[in-house]
């Protein structure tokens, strides 16, 4: 292959898209371009660059593939617990609050992929506001790849999605069906999608839905892009935002917000989220010459809604001596403060305890507060090197944060302490694949599906709550076939 060719493809990729193409993914972007020339019978990357350039139908039908062959659309359900407590408890609280007299809510997740983001909003919402009663709610999903969308429309999920989901809020919301799980209706119908480019698509726009944004939802899209495009797009979404509206983005995605001048930061145990400012804050801010104080929050609305996983907490009743069944009982059933507060006092008793400090960390780590989930894991590993859940729940925290490298780190250390680690394979090969590292990827989920095949189908997985072996297998399978299908050369590709 041309490299002339190969680097003008890859400067209109980056044009385009905005993509920051890494060293590692070339030869994988060599076997796309000789894929696509192939289909269109051209001869030379010139020829191709010149189709992809040109203002045609064809040209934007030919993005359209291209979008599908560059990205990665992996996500779940409630991802990252942290922002998601952040959004129901204080966030969406205080946003309905604000808009209680307009009764009009408008959200945005860009970069949704299959949909499972702005689905999760939907559920939080219908837990706030039952119904959405009396609301006019907007929720808007887009990504750049049209077949990820394809898919979100569908509202048809396989068990993989659910792997942090509390089963009775996937009984509650979705339908079992033979081929995964299906949305009820009026949970999907609640979402619009369409297809969007938030490097060259104009926003705001009073002509389209993108305009006076409550809430926007840009998470690990900026890590895959320039800085220039990040920089770009940054300015777009905030003013795309209504005053006093947030913007939340994956952890550490955003530089300092002295170069985000119409955006304050705001920080929470679970997440920096930023708001942007309301006009009269800003010329104040301005005149003082100095960080303007955050908004004062209103009252949250006392209304009743589900938790991310269970019933809400109770308040831990004083005098009372906890058992190691009870505090098992109270995570389970979701009530975390409770469950921290007996757990703390079990430990009290017998500080070595491991599966009590597991526990503790798993419990911290759903409430979105790390720093003492991390404490109470290395607590845990100082006690017992050899114990595997503390190294899981390290490596789930560092992918959350953004902190690949570390999370790999952990992962691997779960493989050297058990090689049959199944988890294991299949959260190292997603990292992989969110890597452009497709090979080792698929190499992952070969010998996760190995293992798989050894164990009886309903054989419950850990720490993936009722997901079977069975139903995993079959999810993994799908989605092998589905990328043997894009990408007949070794699929997978560049994340967006």
């Amino acid at each position: 292959m041309d490299e002339h060719g190969v680097q003008r493809f890859q400067s209109l990729i980056t044009a385009q898209t905005g993509l920051h193409i890494r060293p590692e993914e070339g030869e994988r972007l060599a076997q796309i371009l000789q894929t696509r020339l192939e289909q269109h019978h051209l001869s030379s990357a010139e020829e191709y660059c010149s189709l992809l350039a040109s203002d045609t139908p064809a040209s934007a039908r030919e993005w359209e593939v291209l979008a599908s062959l560059l990205t990665v659309g992996e996500s779940y359900f409630f991802r990252d617990q942290g922002q998601c407590w952040l959004l129901q408890d204080r966030i969406l609280p205080e946003l309905i609050a604000r808009r209680s007299q307009e009764r009009s809510l408008r959200i945005w997740s860009a970069g949704c992929a299959t949909g499972e983001e702005p689905y999760s909003l939907a559920i939080l919402l219908d837990q706030l506001l039952p119904g959405y009663t009396g609301w006019n709610i907007l929720i808007l999903g887009t990504d750049i790849n049209p077949q990820a969308l394809e898919k979100a429309k569908r509202g048809l999920y396989g068990a993989w999605s659910f792997r942090l989901v509390d089963p009775a809020v996937q009984r509650r919301y979705f339908i079992r069906h033979k081929k995964g799980w299906e949305l009820v209706e009026r949970i999907r119908k609640r979402v619009i999608f369409q297809v969007g480019n938030l490097l060259r698509d104009p926003f705001p726009n009073p002509s389209s839905p993108l305009h006076d944004m409550d809430l926007i939802l840009c998470r690990n899209v900026f890590i895959y892009l320039q800085q220039e495009a990040v920089r770009r797009i940054v300015a777009k979404l905030a003013a795309t935002l209504r005053e006093g509206g947030y913007l939340l983005t994956g952890h550490a995605e955003l530089p300092p917000t002295h170069s985000l001048p119409c955006l304050q930061s705001r920080v929470f145990p679970e997440s920096v989220i930023y708001q942007r400012e309301e006009q009269r804050q800003g010329e104040e801010r301005r005149e003082r010459g100095r960080e303007s104080r955050p908004l004062i929050r209103k009252k949250f609305l006392q209304k009743k809604p589900l938790p991310l996983s269970g019933k809400r907490d109770r308040e831990p009743p004083a005098g009372v001596s906890p058992t190691w069944e009870e505090v098992q009982d109270l995570f389970q059933r979701g009530e975390y403060i409770l469950a921290i507060a007996k757990g703390e006092a079990l430990l009290h008793k017998d500080p070595r305890h491991v599966d009590t400090l597991c526990l503790l960390a798993r419990a911290y780590a759903n409430r979105g507060k790390y720093d003492q989930a991390i404490r109470y894991c290395q607590q845990a590993l100082a006690i017992d090197p050899f114990a595997l859940p503390p190294y899981y729940l390290l490596a789930h925290m560092a992918e959350e944060q953004g902190e690949i490298e570390t999370a790999k780190q952990h992962l691997k250390k779960l493989l050297y302490l058990s090689s049959t680690c199944i988890v294991a394979y299949l959260e190292l090969g997603a990292l992989y694949s969110r890597e452009g590292n497709e090979m080792r990827a698929e190499k992952m989920q070969a010998t996760a599906l190995e293992l798989l095949s050894t164990l009886a189908p309903e054989t419950v997985v850990d720490p993936y709550g009722e997901l079977t072996a069975g139903e995993l297998q079959q999810q993994l399978s799908v989605a092998e076939e589905t990328r043997g299908a894009m990408a007949p050369q070794g699929g997978g590709g560049l994340h967006a």
